[in-house]
């Protein structure tokens, strides 16, 4: 089972490290674990102007603009760059609960306690049209990247609802939900839709057709949901503080991430589909990898609940809405392999091995790495011992400690570091692999561990997971 593949771009600082930061704890591992310290990311800017708490927060396509939606029943519109306010849209008379931009940016969109979904002229700030049915608080909105079509939920009539926003036309119902209807959401292609319900399910709907697909049922009050950006996952956030990351497709689980303090009241997907956010009850943003389930950076600086967020579309930047009034702004660190290479572990299975199936791990590197470095691979046991392993691939597999150190130029780029089969003497358990790069010549381990106790460069830490079992035949 794949655990941690984390790409750091940082130096660590040449000295000796003590038992606490020691051989490849030292990158914020502890022994037995693969837990990694995430980084905290502070705001870029804040937006103040809201008198009341802020429940709904959008980007514009060419990230230049910003919405909110608050309890004090407006809409604002702000420049990105300077934090001024370009409009205050008023018109409703209750919470407006959900925005967001129409696909060519022209227009906004606001739902609202008020039971009305309104459309705004971006340009003149001037309300458009409204549209209004017996439907009772409108708690969602979601806009299709492809047509001027939004999906909105109402509280009392169970039933997501489509609607072409140009004429204020209802298109199609989705029947199936048995109790309110609070939040929606509509894959990039606009093929599927999703709604979650006080029934204590998400369906998944086919939007041409308006039938449903699946129904899943999770014990955990549903907060927050997204697709992906090729529709086929779906990430919720509960009420425990977790997340869960769905097959769209079949409803099945894929991935738990567990982070949060409180309810997970906002997630989101970055553009390319490798990271996923969740915005909390603890006040806090959390940026993790979706093929880990790592958490990667915190952003802190909210004194209150984060109740939406948003990420632009070239994934630079978090949009964030708060209980405490406020709109933020953050920059998102981006892992970079240039001056030295990014590595990774290829393939291990996501499974347990069974004695006699064969293990083959390689290391692989990426990027444009100019200088030359060592690189180490230590392997924890199940029984928390470390064991260094030769990376010659002539060596075989050894339960007996073997120095490792290969100084790797830019010519080689996949290292082959297992090919055995699992013998009935080899322990039965959790085996993690970790591999990092250090200064050609040293020795990155603690001096009271042998080592040399000199840098390491943290431009990649790979850290991967095996279970060896008995052969249950």
């Amino acid at each position: 089972m794949k655990t941690i593949s984390c790409r750091l771009k940082n130096r660590v600082p040449k000295g000796h490290w003590t038992h606490g930061s020691a051989p490849l704890l030292l990158l914020g591992l502890s022994l037995g674990s693969v837990s990694v310290s995430a980084d905290t990311v502070t705001a870029a800017r804040t937006f103040e102007g809201h008198t009341d708490s802020v429940e709904s927060v959008a980007i514009s396509n060419d990230g230049k603009q910003i919405l909110s939606g608050s309890y004090d029943n407006t809409v604002k519109m702000w420049n990105a760059e300077t934090g001024e306010v370009i409009h205050t849209f008023k018109g409703h008379s209750d919470f407006v609960m959900s925005v967001n931009f129409s696909p060519d940016s022209q227009e906004v969109l606001s739902g609202s306690a008020d039971n009305t979904l309104k459309r705004w002229n971006t340009e003149t700030g001037k309300e458009v049209d409204t549209f209004q049915r017996d439907i009772g608080w409108v708690y969602s909105i979601a806009v299709s990247n492809q047509t001027n079509r939004a999906i909105l939920s109402g509280s009392r009539d169970n039933t997501p609802r489509l609607w072409n926003t140009l004429n204020g036309s209802e298109i199609d119902t989705f029947q199936g939900h048995t109790n309110w209807v609070y939040l929606v959401a509509v894959s990039n292609d606009a093929s599927k839709a999703l709604s979650a319900s006080e029934d204590g399910t998400i369906k998944v709907w086919n939007v041409e057709t308006g039938k449903e697909i699946h129904t899943i049922k999770d014990s955990d009050h549903i907060w927050s949901a997204a697709f992906s950006p090729d529709g086929n996952k779906i990430l919720s956030g509960g009420d425990k503080g977790t997340m869960k990351l769905l097959d769209s497709n079949s409803g099945t689980e894929i991935r738990t991430f567990k982070g949060h303090s409180g309810r997970v009241y906002s997630v989101a997907f970055s553009p390319d589909g490798s990271q996923v956010l969740s915005g909390g009850h603890d006040g806090t943003i959390k940026v993790w990898d979706i093929a880990t389930g790592t958490d990667i950076h915190t952003l802190q600086g909210h004194t209150d609940i984060v109740s939406s967020i948003a990420i632009s579309n070239d994934g630079s930047q978090v949009l964030s809405g708060s209980y405490d009034n406020t709109l933020k702004l953050w920059n998102i660190p981006t892992a970079e392999c240039s001056t030295l290479s990014c590595i990774h572990f290829e393939g291990l299975a996501e499974k347990s091995y069974q004695i006699g199936e064969k293990v083959m791990v390689n290391l692989v590197e990426s990027g444009d790495r100019s200088l030359p470095l060592d690189l180490w691979v230590a392997i924890v046991t199940p029984t928390a011992d470390w064991l260094y392993m030769s990376s010659l691939a002539s060596e075989p597999y050894s339960l007996v400690s073997q120095p490792f150190k290969a100084s790797v130029d830019n010519a080689v780029r996949t290292h082959e570091l297992f090919n055995f089969n699992v013998l009935p003497e080899m322990m039965v358990g959790r085996y993690i692999i970790y591999a990092v790069y250090a200064d050609i010549g040293k020795n990155p381990l603690p001096v009271d561990m042998g080592g040399d106790g000199e840098a390491v460069w943290q431009s990649n830490l790979a850290a991967e997971e095996l279970t060896l079992i008995i052969d249950n035949k």
